[in-house]
């Protein structure tokens, strides 16, 4: 469940952009069950260099339960991570799409 210290957490994962946008998602889900995942694979989509960034995006698909009553079903994420080039900064997410 989400708390002020997990927020903190995410924030950390997130790009200042990115966790501004969901915020308010996050902080509503908070008495939310957790999300479970009974199938998930991930593959590297794309990768490159722009604007002084390392920049690659990761194709997660498989079937999640929103909660902890319902069947699992499919999704279709495209997570798009990023860092500055030749950094020791860790990778964060600054977008992720929705692909059905």
């Amino acid at each position: 469940m989400n708390s002020a210290t997990n927020v903190e957490e995410i924030r950390r994962y997130l790009s200042p952009e990115l966790f501004q946008s969901m915020q308010r998602d996050i902080l509503a889900n908070q008495d939310q069950d957790v999300a479970e995942f009974s199938n998930l694979n991930a593959m590297v989509a794309e990768s490159t260099t722009e604007n002084g960034q390392y920049i690659v995006s990761v194709r997660f698909t498989g079937t999640v339960s929103e909660d902890l009553n319902s069947l699992p079903q499919p999704f279709a994420e495209i997570w798009h991570f990023v860092k500055p080039a030749g950094s020791q900064q860790d990778w964060v997410v600054a977008g992720i799409q929705q692909t059905h």
